[in-house]
C-alpha cells in the first residue's frame, strides 16, 4: 500500500467515526444539530478531498489508457 491509499483508508475510517459517534445525538435533541453538523463537516472534509483526489488521478490513469 502507497502512502496515498493509507490516507484514504484513514479518511474512510474518519468518516465512518464520525458518523457512529454522533449519530444518537443528532436524533435525540435539536440541539444536537449545532455539535453535529460542524463536528461532522470537520472531520469529514479530509475525506472527501482525499476520495476527490483518488477519483481524478483514477480517471487520469483511465485517459492515458484509453489513448494507448
Amino acid at each position: 500500500m502507497n502512502k496515498n491509499n493509507i490516507s484514504f483508508y484513514l479518511s474512510v475510517i474518519v468518516f465512518a467515526l464520525a458518523i457512529i459517534t454522533t449519530f444518537n445525538q443528532f436524533f435525540s435533541t435539536i440541539k444536537g444539530l449545532c455539535i453535529y453538523i460542524p463536528y461532522f463537516t470537520i472531520l469529514c472534509t479530509p475525506a472527501i478531498l482525499v476520495f476527490r483526489s483518488k477519483l481524478r488521478s483514477l480517471h487520469k490513469e483511465m485517459n492515458k489508457l484509453s489513448v494507448q
